[in-house]
């Protein structure tokens, strides 16, 4: 898997942020990327953001982290996330039009609401019988919020495929290579070692409720 190539107007973009700070609409549509959703899935094919042919199919995330081992499968179009982590079903449904994301994880259940714009993401609600609200800013790249009773906090760095911070009262770190697809790190007191096919680190924060089991 490869990174997605920049077109010249892009990288030509970003030293013209000391002056004025281009917004996240600009400086993809002076790229060839798409931006993240207003939500972890696409609403509509034909929304001016929807996903290229190549993030349409499922994506998914396996390998080990958390307790065990993880099989999750995204898929934008049908607004489903299923599979196995920390040892546990996942079965959600993202309705987009709603803008709610409910369903089982963890062994517990979720009902989250989300809203937001190109440059910033909420979900807010319960996850596994413990109040959450993540606040995802893509412009100033960070997540803040809080989760189980402790705050969340994580600095990122989309380009670089990096993301630092705490949550679950324990460090979060986290490394994408775009190479090998591969993210390591640890979050949640435990390793990460999985692959992402068909995603990137920014599916990974806008489901980052996924990753903080009490």
């Amino acid at each position: 898997m490869s990174w997605p190539k920049f077109s010249a107007a892009f990288l030509l973009a970003f030293p013209l942020a000391a002056t004025a700070e281009p917004s996240l609409e600009s400086l993809y549509a002076a790229s060839e990327l798409r931006p993240p959703a207003l939500s972890p899935f696409v609403a509509s094919d034909r929304s001016p953001y929807a996903a290229p042919p190549h993030r349409r199919a499922p994506g998914r995330i396996t390998g080990d982290m958390g307790r065990g081992p993880v099989d999750l499968a995204l898929d934008r179009q049908k607004g489903r996330i299923t599979g196995v982590l920390n040892l546990a079903d996942v079965d959600l449904t993202v309705d987009s039009r709603h803008q709610t994301i409910q369903g089982t994880a963890n062994g517990g259940r979720v009902d989250l609401k989300f809203t937001g714009t190109l440059e910033h993401s909420v979900y807010e609600g319960t996850a596994y019988g413990r109040p959450i609200r993540l606040d995802v800013d893509y412009l100033g790249a960070k997540l803040d919020g809080y989760a189980n009773g402790s705050p969340v906090h994580l600095d990122f760095d989309i380009m670089k495929g990096t993301a630092r911070g705490y949550a679950n009262q324990a460090p979060v770190q986290l490394s994408y290579n775009p190479e090998t697809a591969r993210l390591r790190g640890i979050v949640n007191h435990a390793p990460v070692n999985a692959v992402l096919e068909r995603l990137f680190i920014y599916d990974v924060l806008d489901n980052f409720y996924l990753f903080l089991k009490p």
